[in-house]
């Protein structure tokens, strides 16, 4: 979702602070605690699957990827929405306020784009999916959402919500889910075509209506608000869950969670999580190839899920922001393996945050989730950055 200061292609340290204030607006190092090592397992079946690897200690499965196909993307496509439509193309959503737009695109090579509209220059897009006849993209802090006919692309309407945009699904058969960067997903039920004047567009606010939304859950109920986070280099921290772009995969929402390189799979209808995806490494590979250009990477962003049929078999498509590719995968169980929580030493400094390994060139939070971390044991020292 976040954009950042970006100043020529680069980073500043002063960037990286406030990017760090939001990305990890509650982090403290926490005492030792011991988990069991993530055991290896047999690999997974589809999307949709009852068995996706093994439990570690909070009894949450973690599983992660096997590329079955790298594909060339539109390295200047700031990536919030990713979905397949009803004839095996991918509709991309993009961001930043000047660029937006609404795409389509082969999932052979994405790049290339075959249509295109922009959203209009006071708009920051955000994630969307394909409903019925319609395209569905909200925006970032405009709090609005644009509805268009799938195929022309023509704008059909438009309806306003009371948060920031970030994440949309489809949910069930006429339904929608959205994130909006905290740890709750909001659900959206259909106006009746009788209740608004939908063939002319003329209608606002009456496409779909808001009718619940719950926080994600531990498998055991109590709420989840936040992560611990190890990093590249042992250390520890709790990190805000901020759910960002979502996917409806075979009835699960997945979602990236911002802006780590971890895909947080959902249960639909209880808001329970039912697994981590460790996607560590895609990133690296698309960050050397847009290095290679003299460009930068953001964060991992995109999940797009088309499900088998008769005429094309499943596929699963991620990729990122500003990503020169993006990969066809499947998911399959972890083989990773750690004996416990390494202990933290200390609250992060100011000139810790700006040399962590954590937070490099290009924004993008490394290392993997090592359990959820339930809201009645939130207990963060706040960091005083200076700011």
């Amino acid at each position: 979702m976040y954009a950042g200061h970006v100043r020529d292609g680069a980073w500043s340290c002063a960037a990286r602070r406030r990017f760090v204030q939001l990305a990890l607006a509650c982090a403290a190092f926490l005492p030792s605690t011991s988990c069991q090592g993530r055991a290896a397992a047999r690999v997974m079946g589809a999307p949709g699957a009852s068995e996706w690897g093994e439990a570690f200690d909070d009894g949450i499965p973690v599983s992660t990827y096997k590329v079955l196909k790298r594909l060339d993307h539109d390295s200047t496509a700031f990536t919030q929405g990713l979905v397949f439509d009803d004839n095996g193309l991918l509709v991309e959503g993009t961001g930043l306020y000047g660029q937006s737009q609404l795409r389509r695109a082969s999932p052979d090579d994405p790049s290339k784009v075959i249509q295109k509209k922009a959203i209009g220059k006071k708009y920051f897009g955000e994630g969307l999916t394909i409903v019925d006849e319609y395209v569905v993209q909200l925006t970032w802090k405009e709090r609005k959402a644009f509805v268009y006919d799938k195929e022309s692309f023509a704008r059909k309407g438009s309806f306003s919500f009371a948060y920031q945009g970030w994440g949309l699904a489809r949910h069930k058969e006429k339904g929608l889910v959205s994130s909006d960067g905290s740890n709750v997903l909001r659900f959206w039920e259909r106006v009746p075509d009788d209740a608004s004047d939908q063939d002319t567009g003329k209608s606002e606010d009456k496409w779909w209506k808001e009718t619940s939304s719950k926080a994600l859950q531990m498998p055991d109920g109590r709420e989840v608000s936040q992560v611990l986070w190890r990093t590249p280099d042992g250390q520890t921290v709790r990190l805000d869950v901020r759910l960002n772009e979502l996917e409806n995969v075979g009835g699960e929402v997945w979602a990236n969670l911002w802006p780590t390189e971890t895909i947080v799979r959902i249960d639909a209808q209880s808001a329970v999580i039912k697994g981590w995806i460790d996607m560590r490494g895609l990133r690296d590979e698309a960050l050397t190839l847009a290095q290679q250009k003299g460009k930068q990477v953001d964060v991992l962003n995109g999940i797009a899920y088309r499900a088998a049929s008769e005429e094309s078999p499943q596929m699963l498509i991620v990729t990122g922001k500003w990503w020169p590719l993006a990969f066809s995968i499947d998911i399959v169980a972890s083989q990773h393996q750690e004996a416990s929580t390494p202990a933290a030493s200390k609250t992060l400094s100011v000139a810790d945050t700006c040399a962590w390994k954590g937070f490099p060139e290009g924004a993008s939070a490394r290392g993997e989730v090592v359990a959820a971390i339930p809201s009645s044991m939130r207990d963060v020292a706040e960091i005083d950055f200076g700011m």
